[in-house]
């Protein structure tokens, strides 16, 4: 072997490393939906009704709105006195930091368009891990993890939701004490490109995420909401 022939084969070794150590830090898709594949007034199979009366209420893919692509999945919100939410079973991968985030708006009257988005493990019973609330269109994040020492938060606020508005929402989640003990919760207008965080401190999943559900609180209708480009991804440390 010359001299020549050895610095191309390092040179080749080096950037073979290179490209290993990109590909490790990048993300898994472990589940994408863009809503593309079901037909506009149909149901798509992995969301179901999780708990609670669903009424006259309807959840089914719609043509109507979008961000990408031509369709969206609507929920449209008829009664005023049930309860209910609808909801996916997540990938549930034992560790890792685990990233769901999903593209939605709302459409209706301004005070009766309160929804929450809730994250709950695997474990028989679904254990609440991470929820949000709307309170006069004010988005917030909630953890049933305690205050520590270090004096971290168990909730935050991520800003003002405006009806007929496109927006970005993003937990990443660390699912053992190895992966961090902290969520990230992400809001991003798409029409402004105003991005808001909150960090709160996170209650680990016994056996990994299980579900994340779409909540409708009672006394509350006549709204929609669309949900679009749903993805999880994992990534490893």
């Amino acid at each position: 072997m010359n001299s020549t022939t050895g610095k191309r084969i390092c040179s080749a070794a080096v950037i073979l490393l290179a490209a290993a150590a990109v590909f490790s830090d990048s993300a898994e898709t472990l589940y994408k939906d863009d809503f593309e594949s079901v037909v506009p007034g149909r149901s798509p199979r992995k969301w179901g009704r999780a708990w609670g009366t669903q009424g006259k209420d309807l959840f089914y893919v719609s043509s109507e709105r979008s961000v990408s692509g031509n369709n969206s999945l609507m929920f449209q919100r008829f009664d005023s006195p049930g309860q209910w939410g609808a909801g996916i079973r997540l990938p549930s991968p034992k560790k890792g930091i685990q990233k769901i985030e999903f593209k939605f708006t709302l459409d209706g009257p301004a005070d009766q368009t309160r929804i929450s988005f809730e994250i709950r493990d695997a474990k028989q019973g679904g254990l609440r891990l991470l929820s949000t609330s709307m309170k006069r269109q004010v988005l917030s994040v909630h953890s049933p993890a305690r205050a520590n020492r270090k004096k971290k938060k168990g909730d935050g606020t991520l800003g003002r939701i405006s009806n007929d508005r496109w927006y970005q929402l993003s937990f990443t989640l660390p699912l053992t004490p190895e992966d961090g003990d902290s969520a990230l919760c992400e809001l991003t207008d798409l029409t402004t490109g105003k991005h808001t965080t909150a960090e709160i401190l996170f209650r680990h999943p016994n056996a990994g995420l299980g579900s994340l559900y779409l909540n409708f609180p009672p006394n509350t209708k006549d709204y929609r909401v669309f949900l679009d480009d749903f993805i999880v991804t994992l990534k490893n440390k």
